[in-house]
């Protein structure tokens, strides 16, 4: 299957899921809690995500789920900025992103 490269540049990301903070991955035990005032509105939306509908059980699944997705995103721009970093250095390799993830 033929896949874009930005789609692919995602997906080697994601496998890897490291934590760009910390260089491990990410650590699922539960250990302390968040306050947040939202908006009615902001609160009506994240109960209907949070609901028997909806793919999420629990406004706190909900919310750790949007904030797994942007440590996601972020480690993908800051990967991407790497690799622009590197461009512009001069740090060029003759081999495609396609054979870096087969070595892996």
């Amino acid at each position: 299957m033929q896949f874009p490269p930005w789609q692919l540049l995602i997906s080697i990301a994601i496998e890897r899921n490291i934590d760009t903070q910390n260089g491990f991955s990410e650590d699922h035990t539960l250990s302390s809690s968040l306050n947040v005032q939202l908006t009615d509105t902001l609160r009506k939306y994240v109960d209907e995500r949070a609901s028997d509908t909806d793919v999420y059980a629990t406004p706190s699944e909900y919310i750790r789920d949007l904030i797994r997705q942007d440590m996601q995103d972020r480690a993908i721009a800051l990967n991407v900025l790497e690799g622009l970093d590197d461009l512009k250095h001069g740090r060029l390799s003759s081999k495609s992103i396609r054979d870096l993830k087969d070595e892996d």
